[in-house]
């Protein structure tokens, strides 16, 4: 006695291009019916069956990140300053899916009010920092002489930047996470002054000009 067996099977067009039947004939899925929705700068055209494929097209993107330009809320750890400038700006661009490149740079006309304590650079575009990782833990401690190991070794690996008082001199800066939403700027001078940019540090004061590079993974 000879028992055959059959039997069919149902595959979703949207996951295989094609499928057998019970007699083992080669079904072709027409493809029409996945869906292709257009996103931003995108276009759709075709009908998704094999005479008009779906065909998509991207415009408007070089392929080179975009720079966002804001002007940042600088507060402070204890009562928030106030600037009076000609230049106040944070310029900030996703290089990766996680990675944001920042360039902040200010400069002072003339003195505001200094507030009190380190001054806090926010973090853009609603991001925050993803502290977990060991090159950029947050960090509130002192940044003085006595305070080296605990600065440097919380100090965002690439950072750079230069500022000056009064247009004399020219000395580095290193940016540091304070928390996950915020950097403070430490400030160098004559390789002995090491300070977080505040109103201890130069404040508000006329004439002062800051620029900071760094590079943030973020949540």
């Amino acid at each position: 006695m000879i028992i055959i067996l059959s039997f069919s099977a149902v595959i979703p067009s949207s996951t295989l291009a094609q499928a057998v039947n019970k007699y083992g004939q080669i079904i072709v899925v027409d493809g029409s019916e996945t869906k292709v929705t257009a996103g931003t700068n995108v276009t759709v055209t075709g009908t998704g069956t094999t005479a008009t494929p779906y065909v998509l097209n991207a415009t408007g993107g070089s392929g080179v990140p975009m720079w966002n330009t804001l002007t940042p809320s600088i507060t402070a750890t204890t009562t928030n300053p106030t600037f009076i400038t000609d230049r106040l700006s944070l310029n900030w661009r996703m290089i990766g899916p996680k990675e944001m490149e920042c360039v902040f740079v200010i400069n002072t006309t003339t003195s505001g009010t200094k507030g009190n304590g380190d001054y806090l650079i926010p973090v853009p575009g609603g991001y925050s920092i993803d502290t977990s990782f060991d090159f950029q833990k947050a960090y509130t401690g002192g940044v003085g002489l006595d305070d080296q190991i605990g600065f440097w070794k919380n100090a965002i690996p690439g950072g750079v930047g230069r500022w000056t008082s009064g247009g004399t001199g020219g000395w580095d800066v290193v940016p540091i996470v304070y928390d996950a939403t915020h950097i403070r700027i430490v400030l160098f001078s004559n390789g002995f002054y090491v300070r977080c940019w505040g109103s201890a540090a130069w404040g508000s004061t006329g004439g002062l000009l800051i620029t900071a590079r760094y590079t943030l993974t973020v949540l």
